[in-house]
């Protein structure tokens, strides 16, 4: 029984561990991108400065959930590899088993092997669970920077009176694609 709860709480560790660390250390996926945030100005200015920086920001966003989607992708391929690599050697360790006279010896260290490489899965399940959080925090983070910017032009468009300054600033191309 004693045993048991170490061996669960042990994969626990590992899981937990591979989640914060992550495989090749994903990390989190912040990425900034400098904006004019400017000063005064009149009322055009400051609307389109304040617009321009908000889609800078959907940009940054953007860019940020493609290299989340990323490193989910790739800790994602990792599990399945050591999955694999875990199987091949299971079925290894019991194939040496059934060898007479020295297959105990060979099959005793092949599921020796073989624990690490559950060990190793653990770890990276943990780390492809971290890399999945982090692609879904960066997804939740698009959305929100993409309502920021319709905010920003909404408020743009209310209130700056000079049609002039409003076709310039409007006129502006977006800063990378996905952002109006």
């Amino acid at each position: 029984m004693i045993i048991a709860i170490l061996a669960v709480l042990g994969a626990a560790v590992i899981f937990a561990v591979g989640y914060v660390v992550g495989p090749g250390g994903y990390g989190s996926a912040d990425l900034t991108l400098s904006t004019d945030a400017g000063g005064a100005g009149t009322p055009c200015e400051v609307l389109c400065r304040t617009w321009k920086r908000r889609r800078a920001e959907a940009c940054t966003a953007i860019m940020a959930s493609d290299m989340a989607a990323k490193a989910q992708a790739a800790a994602n391929a990792a599990l399945v590899s050591a999955v694999a690599t875990a199987a091949v050697l299971l079925a290894a360790a019991v194939a040496a088993s059934f060898i007479p006279f020295f297959g105990s010896i060979i099959a005793a260290s092949l599921f020796a092997i073989y624990a690490t490489a559950q060990v190793y899965v653990l770890y990276l399940l943990g780390g492809a669970a971290g890399a999945a959080n982090t692609a879904a925090n960066a997804a939740k983070a698009v959305t929100t920077a993409l309502a920021e910017v319709a905010k920003a032009e909404a408020a743009l468009k209310e209130g700056c009176s000079d049609t002039t300054a409003l076709a310039m600033c409007l006129a502006t191309p977006s800063p990378c694609s996905g952002v109006p």
